[in-house]
């Protein structure tokens, strides 16, 4: 927002400018992310931590 001040005042809908919509996306990117490293938590690193039990075991 420091480098284009103008970019940011771009008005989209009444009083919601750019700057708002960009800020409020940075939460469902985050969630977004969240969400796949959870999926591929859960996929890959349980199986690979049943593996090396059962291994040691």
């Amino acid at each position: 927002a420091a480098y284009a001040p103008g970019l940011f005042k771009i008005q989209i809908l009444g009083r919601i400018n750019f700057g708002y919509l960009f800020a409020l996306s940075q939460f469902f990117v985050s969630w977004g992310l969240a969400m796949y490293y959870a999926h591929v938590a859960n996929k890959d690193f349980d199986r690979l931590t049943r593996e090396l039990v059962n291994e040691l075991q």
